[in-house]
C-alpha cells in the first residue's frame, strides 16, 4: 500500500492536458482520481442521476394526494380541483408548472362540459320548436 499521496490524478483529460480533480480526491494506491479509476465515469454519472432525481423530487413536493380531490363530474367538483391546486401551490406541494398543467385540465373540462350542456340545451329547444310547430298546424287544421 502506498502511504505517498499523489499530487494530482496520473490520467490526462480528453484534450491531452492533466487531470484537474483535486489532489484529497486523488486514491494513493492507484494515483487515479474517481472519475478515471476503472468504471469510475459510470458510478459518477449514476450518482449524478440520482442527486437530480432527489433534487426534482425535492423542488416538486408532495403534490395532490388523489384522495383529496373529488371526481370531476361538475362545476362545484372543478371549484374544489382549484381550491386544492391553489392550496398545493401555497403550502410548496406542487410546483407552479404543475400547478399551471392542472389548473389547464380543470380549465379545458369546464369547456367540454359546457359544451355538453349547450348543446343539450340545443336538442331541447329544437325539440319543443318541433313541438310547437305540430301544434300550431293542428290548430290551424280545426
Amino acid at each position: 500500500m502506498n502511504t505517498r499521496q499523489p499530487r494530482q490524478c496520473s490520467e490526462k483529460t480528453r484534450d491531452g492536458s492533466p487531470c484537474g480533480a483535486p489532489r484529497e480526491f486523488v486514491d494513493p494506491d492507484t494515483g487515479l482520481c474517481p472519475a478515471h479509476s476503472p468504471g469510475g465515469t459510470d458510478r459518477l454519472r449514476d450518482a449524478g442521476r440520482k442527486g437530480a432525481a432527489a433534487t426534482a423530487k425535492k423542488l416538486r413536493g408532495g403534490g395532490l394526494d388523489p384522495d383529496e380531490l373529488p371526481s370531476l363530474d361538475s362545476p362545484q367538483a372543478a371549484a374544489v380541483w382549484l381550491e386544492a391546486i391553489g392550496r398545493a401551490v401555497a403550502c410548496g406541494r406542487l410546483a407552479n408548472r404543475d400547478a399551471v398543467a392542472a389548473t389547464k385540465a380543470v380549465r379545458e373540462w369546464l369547456r367540454a362540459h359546457e359544451a355538453g350542456t349547450v348543446a343539450e340545451q340545443v336538442t331541447e329547444l329544437r325539440q319543443k320548436v318541433e313541438e310547437l310547430k305540430k301544434g300550431a298546424q293542428l290548430e290551424v287544421v280545426k
